[in-house]
């Protein structure tokens, strides 16, 4: 039998997060074979539904010989993450070239967004929120992130956030609005050149994880 524990992931959490507080890489966790089940369901180890079944097996202590008398250094393995974001103005063009700060608890990044206004950065996997702050003090744009708090594609709560995340949808994520999730569903539909009108389909996902990415 494996050693280690099961664990119900809650809204925030992810593989990446889950390894980070249990001192083990993502990998460990995810390519375990208890894990089996939920790979089959989840296409993305830091994309997880609150609920989720997680084995977290033991740690294994790890021995390494070395001279004493002489400096050493080890490097932990599977940390940080990558954080990758576009920012598009209101008409849906990219912000280029123009400087951003990132703050959250672990810390503060800044820098500069790429020609086609990509922020790429990395941060720890323990880090739940990050304020976005774009242009000069955040004159031009200014962001709260919930990182690590994107559902899977098959809960509609999850497409719900791809949409608002997208510029789709400007509702409530916590009680959601049928008619603007309806509407933030049509919008997408006809800008993506979706036949019909089928609300949200196969079709609808399917597009989402090529737009969005996962």
């Amino acid at each position: 039998m494996a050693e280690g524990f099961h664990h119900s992931a809650r809204q925030g959490e992810s593989i990446s997060s889950l390894a980070a507080c249990h001192g083990l890489t993502w990998e460990r966790i995810w390519n375990h074979p208890e894990n089996e089940p939920l790979r089959r369901i989840r296409t993305h180890h830091n994309i997880l539904q609150p609920g989720d079944l997680v084995f977290i097996p033991t740690i294994r202590p790890k021995r390494e010989s070395r001279p004493s008398g002489a400096r050493h250094r080890f490097i932990r393995a599977g940390m940080p993450e990558r954080l990758e974001i576009r920012i598009l103005d209101p008409n849906g063009e990219p912000l280029v070239n123009q400087p951003f700060r990132l703050s959250h608890e672990a810390g503060r990044i800044e820098g500069v967004l790429d020609s086609e206004g990509w922020l790429r950065v990395r941060v720890p996997p323990s880090v739940g929120s990050a304020t976005l702050d774009i242009g000069s003090d955040g004159a031009l744009m200014r962001v709260s992130l919930d990182l690590g708090h994107l559902n899977p594609i098959a809960d509609p709560l999850g497409v719900l956030q791809r949409l608002a995340n997208l510029g789709y949808y400007r509702g409530s994520l916590e009680q959601p609005d049928d008619d603007e999730a309806a509407a933030a569903v049509r919008r997408f539909r006809l800008e993506q050149d979706l036949p019909g009108d089928h609300g949200l389909d196969d079709a609808v996902r399917e597009r989402l994880i090529e737009v969005y990415g996962s």
